[in-house]
């Protein structure tokens, strides 16, 4: 057996197994505001290379859409003061290049 255990050894305890005395439990709230730090901080500006998907510009004039390759999706949005100075039209199936930051909405658990 190796001296040093593996980080993913808790997979063999039930989810619903007593926590233990001592150990360390999060709100939903708690954790999802960890990781909201931790994106926000390590991704301030990030630049992404991926297709439009679901692109939809509802009255309000801000652009919500999925930035997505053969193997994942981001949910993004541009602004409407944002939108109004693009000089070329958004649509399904364009492949863009796009820089943004990272943004943890809690009360879904997402990030867009």
């Amino acid at each position: 057996m190796p001296a040093e255990r593996s980080r993913h050894s808790d997979r063999d305890v039930s989810m619903f197994d007593d926590a233990g005395d001592g150990a360390h439990v999060l709100t939903v709230s708690e954790l999802t505001a960890e990781i909201k730090h931790l994106v926000e901080t390590a991704f301030p500006a990030v630049w992404v290379r991926g297709e439009v998907s679901n692109f939809s510009r509802p009255s309000s004039g801000h652009c919500y859409f999925a930035v997505k390759d053969e193997g994942a999706q981001i949910r993004a949005v541009i602004w409407r003061g944002t939108a109004t100075r693009l000089r070329f039209d958004l649509a399904d199936g364009l492949e863009v290049i796009c820089r943004g930051h990272l943004d943890v909405y809690a009360p879904r658990g997402s990030y867009q």
